[in-house]
C-alpha cells in the first residue's frame, strides 16, 4: 500500500486535502510543519508528498529541493498546495522539482485525480 504525504500548517486545509482523497487505498500521513514532514518524509518514503510553500519550519519549496537531492526519495512525487499562483511562484515551485503546482482554493476532485495518476505511476 503507497504511502501519501499531507504537510499543510492549516488544520481545516489539511482535513479537506484528507478528506479530498477518501475512501482512498493509500496510508495517509499529515505534518503540520517543514520540519515534521521531512521526519515522516524520512520515516515513510511516501509515493506522493502534497506539501503547503508558506508553512512553520521548512516550507514547501526547500523540502521539495530536499527530497530531489534524497536519493531514497528522489521518486517521491511531489504536489505544492499554496495559494501563491503567480506564474513566478509556479515557476520557481516547478524549478525546485515540483512535479505539480495546485492553487488554492482548490478542486477535491482535481487533486484526488493529481493523487491517483501519481500512484497508479508509482
Amino acid at each position: 500500500m503507497h504511502t501519501v504525504l499531507i504537510a499543510e500548517d492549516e488544520p481545516s486545509l489539511r482535513l479537506l486535502v484528507r478528506a479530498s482523497l477518501q475512501p482512498s487505498e493509500c496510508d495517509v500521513v499529515e505534518a503540520a510543519d517543514g520540519d515534521a514532514a521531512w521526519e515522516l518524509l524520512l520515516q515513510h518514503r511516501p509515493a506522493v508528498a502534497i506539501l503547503d510553500v508558506w508553512m512553520p519550519g521548512r516550507n514547501g519549496l526547500d523540502l521539495t529541493r530536499a527530497i530531489r537531492g534524497s536519493p531514497a526519495l528522489a521518486g517521491t512525487h511531489v504536489i505544492l498546495l499554496t495559494g501563491s499562483a503567480q506564474t513566478g511562484d509556479v515557476a520557481a515551485g516547478l524549478a525546485a522539482g515540483a512535479n505539480q503546482y495546485l492553487a488554492k482554493p482548490f478542486s477535491p476532485s482535481e487533486l484526488r485525480g493529481l493523487v491517483d495518476r501519481a500512484l497508479r505511476g508509482a
